[in-house]
Formats: structure tokens, sequence, C-alpha cells
């Protein structure tokens, strides 16, 4: 297994993290845009 491969597999492990932090940050920014929506609907 040469250094290139090593580098490789973090670079994509990197990657997957990346996907998974848009994916929180996308669930976060819905769960506050309902929770505004809340807020200005009640009187």
């Amino acid at each position: 297994m040469t250094w290139f491969m090593e580098f490789n597999i973090i670079e994509h492990d990197f990657y997957l993290l990346g996907i998974q932090f848009s994916i929180i940050h996308v669930k976060f920014t819905i769960a506050k845009m309902k929770i505004l929506m809340r807020k200005l609907n009640s009187p």
C-alpha cells in the first residue's frame, strides 16, 4: 500500500464527513425556519 493510496483514503473520509456535515446543516436550517414560521404565525 503506497502513501498515495493512503492519502486517497484519508481524502475520501473527509469527503464523506463533509457530506454528513452539510446534511446536518440543511436539517438544522430547516428546523430553524420552521420555528421562525411558527413564531410569525402565532399572534
